[in-house]
C-alpha cells in the first residue's frame, strides 16, 4: 500500500508510519539521556505502547507492529491498545473530579456496575464502545466496537468543499500550489475554530488576504461564475483580508459527521440498556458545539474529562502499566478456518464436492472458533478444533483464517465472509502427519488474537503464526 502526499509523491504507507513511530521513538530517547549521566536506556529498555481504534481489523494492527519493528520496536517490547478502551481506563482512574465538575454530579460516575458508552471522536473515526465496571474495578466490554469514518476531518472537508464552491476550483488550486504554507495554516486555524464555535457565535472570522488576493486578480467571467451562488454569499462577508461567516453555515458543515455518530449512539443505546453515562474523549470532542449537540440530543447523561485530546495519551500510559484492566472483550466477528470435510449427499452442496484419492470431501467449510458478540474473557482458550496436514512429511502446514459477521456462516464463500490471514504451522519432525491432528485454539491475547496449536501425538506445542497482510 502506498500513499501519496500534497505534492502526489508516492511512498509506502509502511515507510511513512515507521518514520513517524522512530521520530517520536528517537526524540523520546534525546530527552531521557540528555541529562543522564550515569544510565544510558534503550529502546528494548521501554515497554512501548501503540494506540489504534478499536473499530480497526486484523490487519491494521499487524501493520502497526509491522510499522514499529522497522522503527526499531521489538515485537515483545510493544502492547497494541485500543484507543476507547484506554481513554475509558483514564477517565475512570484519573479524570474523575474532572468529569463531575464539568457535569456538576456529586455522586461518583464510576463504580462497580455502573455502565457506560465511550465515545472517542477523532480526526479520522468515531470509535464507540460500551464498558461495564466490575466489583474488582477491572472493565468488561458490553458490545463490539463500532463507528466509523465520522471524524473532524470530515467537517475540515466540509469548510474545503465550502472554499471551492465560493472561490472556484481555479483559485483554490492556486492558493495550494503557490502558497502551502498560508493554505495549511488557514486549515490550522479552521482545526482550532470548529473547536471553539457554539450555539451561541454569531460569526467566525478567518484571516486569508492572500486567498482573497488570488481571487481578485481572477477573470471577471470567473468571478461571475462564482457569485451566482447568492444563498451561499449571503451567509459570508469579505472584507479587509478576511472572511466572515455566520454561524448558520459555520455549523451546517458539521450535520452530515454529527448525523452518522448521533445514529450509532443511539442504535448503541437501544443495543446495551441501563448505559447512565456517555463519556466523550478524543480531539473532536473538544468542539463545544458537537459537546452541546450531543447533550441536546441524548438523555443519557454526556461528560467529558477537561481535556478530551489527551485522554488516550494518557490511558495509555496506564494501559502499558496495568494492561489486564480489561478482563472481557466482544468478539467484532465471527473467526473460523477452512478446511475439508467427508461429503455428506443429501446434506452438502453437490457443487462443492471434491474427490480426492478416491474419497468424497465437501470444499470451503467454514470451522467456526469465535462466533461474533461472542463474550470472551482475556486470555481464555475457546474450544479448541482438529485439522490434519494434508500429506505426510510436511515441515509446514498453512491454514486459511476467515472472519465473517454472521453467526450462521457454513462456507468461507458465503457473503460477508472474508479471508484474513494466513495461520502457518511448523510442524516437527515426526513423518506420520496425517494420521495425527494438530488441536488448534484461537484466543484473544489482549487486543490482538494469538493462536496455539498442539500436535497430538508428539504432545509439542508447536509455533504458530497469522499473518493478517497476506
Amino acid at each position: 500500500m502506498t500513499l501519496k502526499d500534497m505534492t502526489g509523491k508516492s511512498m509506502r504507507a509502511v515507510d511513512i508510519f515507521a518514520a513517524g513511530i522512530k521520530y517520536l521513538k528517537d526524540h523520546l530517547l534525546d530527552q531521557i539521556n540528555g541529562d543522564n549521566e550515569y544510565v544510558t536506556i534503550i529502546a528494548p529498555d521501554i515497554h512501548w505502547v501503540i494506540t489504534v481504534p478499536a473499530i480497526w481489523n486484523d490487519s491494521a494492527k499487524q501493520f502497526m507492529r509491522e510499522a514499529a519493528r522497522e522503527a526499531g520496536i521489538d515485537d515483545d517490547c510493544l502492547t497494541i491498545a485500543l484507543e476507547p478502551e484506554v481513554a475509558s481506563m483514564y477517565c475512570k482512574a484519573k479524570a474523575k473530579k474532572q468529569i463531575n465538575s464539568a457535569t456538576n454530579q456529586d455522586s461518583e460516575p464510576f463504580q462497580p456496575g455502573a455502565k457506560y458508552l465511550v465515545l472517542d471522536l477523532g480526526g479520522g473515526t468515531a470509535d464507540i464502545t460500551c464498558h461495564e465496571i466490575q466489583e474488582d474495578g477491572n472493565l468488561a466490554e458490553l458490545h463490539q466496537a463500532t463507528g466509523g469514518d465520522y471524524g473532524g476531518n470530515n467537517v475540515d472537508e466540509e469548510f474545503r468543499q465550502f472554499l471551492t464552491k465560493t472561490f472556484g476550483t481555479n483559485v483554490m488550486s492556486q492558493f495550494k500550489d503557490q502558497y502551502l504554507e498560508e493554505y495549511l495554516e488557514l486549515f490550522n486555524t479552521f482545526d482550532r475554530k470548529k473547536r471553539l464555535v457554539n450555539c451561541n457565535t454569531e460569526t467566525v472570522t478567518f484571516s486569508c488576504p492572500v486567498l482573497l488576493e488570488i481571487y481578485e486578480r481572477t477573470s471577471a467571467a470567473d468571478m461571475k461564475v462564482d457569485n451566482t451562488n447568492c444563498e451561499l454569499l449571503s451567509n459570508v462577508q469579505f472584507e479587509h483580508g478576511k472572511i466572515r461567516i455566520r454561524n448558520s453555515l459555520f455549523r451546517s458543515f458539521f450535520d452530515q459527521t454529527l448525523s452518522n455518530i448521533i445514529y450509532h449512539v443511539s442504535d448503541l443505546l437501544q443495543k446495551v440498556p441501563d448505559l447512565s453515562y456517555i463519556v466523550m474523549v478524543g480531539g473532536f470532542s473538544e468542539s463545544e458545539y458537537v459537546y452541546n449537540r450531543m447533550q441536546e440530543m441524548f438523555t443519557t447523561k454526556v461528560m467529558r474529562p477537561d481535556e478530551p485530546s489527551g485522554a488516550v495519551m494518557k490511558g495509555a500510559v496506564l494501559f502499558g502499566d496495568c494492561h489486564t484492566i480489561i478482563t472481557r472483550r466482544i468478539s467484532k466477528y465471527s473467526y473460523g478456518i477452512a478446511r475439508m470435510v467427508k461429503f455428506k449427499p443429501g446434506f452438502h452442496p453437490p457443487e462443492k464436492k471434491r474427490i480426492i484419492d478416491g474419497f468424497a470431501y465437501v470444499d470451503d467449510i467454514f470451522n467456526k472458533h469465535i462466533e461474533i458478540g461472542q463474550s470472551i474473557a482475556i486470555g481464555q482458550d475457546v474450544e479448541c478444533q482438529e485439522y490434519f496436514p494434508a500429506q505426510n512429511g510436511l515441515t509446514q502446514a498453512v491454514l486459511e483464517v476467515y472472519a465473517s459477521k454472521d453467526k450462521s456462516t457454513q462456507f468461507v464463500t458465503d457473503e460477508g465472509c472474508f479471508f484474513v490471514g494466513l495461520l502457518s504451522i511448523n510442524l516437527s519432525k515426526y513423518s506420520d502427519h496425517k494420521k495425527w491432528p494438530l488441536h488448534v485454539k484461537i484466543r484473544f491475547g489482549g487486543t490482538e488474537l494469538v493462536v496455539e496449536v498442539l500436535e497430538v501425538k508428539t504432545k509439542e506445542v508447536l509455533t504458530a503464526v497469522v499473518d493478517f497482510l497476506g
